[in-house]
């Protein structure tokens, strides 16, 4: 659970767990010696390294196998449906004709429930490399799935650290969002470049490039108790202050609301 819960190793939760229950005193004729934990935490590392490279060339392979958006496409058609016909597409979306949809039973054993057409988005790091995909499960008439969880991330390939689907290459100005249609609906009214954090998490701990000197912060309103949307897009903006760089943040001011709803409000 503290694996799950804390994004610890093994043995990092094996530490926290023995520190919480009265340290390694506690614990000192059960404790494996020095040489004993480092030579399983390197084989803990050399496992996380093979699952690391498997995942990068999963995911690069349903890249690779992906299409660039086109507006007769179920890629194409969905953004159409959400307000957004553009006339070009960013590089960082692809199209797939068909993507298994997986979910765990009442047992919890994964299950496939059909497949889907799908848009694929490149989640990039602060090095620009590929560390998941996002994808949202469509129908072939460009409408979400039919399915519990109509957008998931792959596995990733590394701490997610920084990372964004950048969908405009940023000059001295850079606009971002959470959403990858609320940043689309962004641009689409601004005309500036504009990167997606796909959550507010992601927001508040977005990479932004050194050449970039202002930035424009769009957080969703959200009416949760912890107000995640706005507590992200403040914690940005002073986060790029202190760098020295300009930041303002918009909200939109109906509760409830992202940048995309007011973009086909107006």
């Amino acid at each position: 659970m503290l694996m799950a819960f804390r994004g610890l190793s093994m043995w990092e939760a094996m530490q926290d767990a023995i520190n919480w229950l009265g340290g390694a005193e506690t614990f000192s004729g059960l404790a494996p010696s020095p040489e004993v934990l480092a030579r399983q935490r390197r084989v803990e590392a050399a496992k996380l390294k093979r699952e690391q490279e498997k995942t990068a060339s999963s995911n690069f392979a349903r890249w690779r196998n992906a299409f660039p958006v086109t507006a007769s496409d179920p890629v194409g058609l969905y953004l159409k449906h959400r307000g957004l016909p553009l006339a070009s597409y960013p590089s960082v979306l692809r199209y797939l004709p068909s993507l298994d949809y997986w979910q765990r039973d009442t047992g919890g054993l994964l299950q496939r429930v059909g497949s889907y057409p799908a848009m694929l988005a490149a989640v990039l790091l602060p090095d620009g490399k590929l560390v998941a995909l996002h994808q949202t499960y469509l129908t072939p008439d460009g409408r979400k799935a039919p399915v519990p969880e109509a957008k998931k991330w792959t596995r990733t390939s590394a701490k997610p650290a920084g990372a964004a689907v950048r969908l405009y290459r940023p000059g001295e100005c850079l606009c971002v969002a959470e959403g990858i249609e609320t940043a689309l609906a962004v641009h689409a009214s601004s005309r500036h470049p504009v990167w997606a954090g796909l959550s507010a998490y992601g927001l508040r701990h977005i990479w932004i490039p050194p050449e970039v000197k202002r930035v424009f912060i769009y957080g969703d309103h959200d009416t949760n108790e912890e107000q995640a949307g706005q507590r992200a897009a403040h914690a940005l903006a002073d986060r790029l202050r202190d760098e020295g760089r300009a930041a303002t943040v918009f909200i939109p001011e109906r509760p409830g609301a992202d940048w995309l709803d007011v973009f086909n409000e107006e």
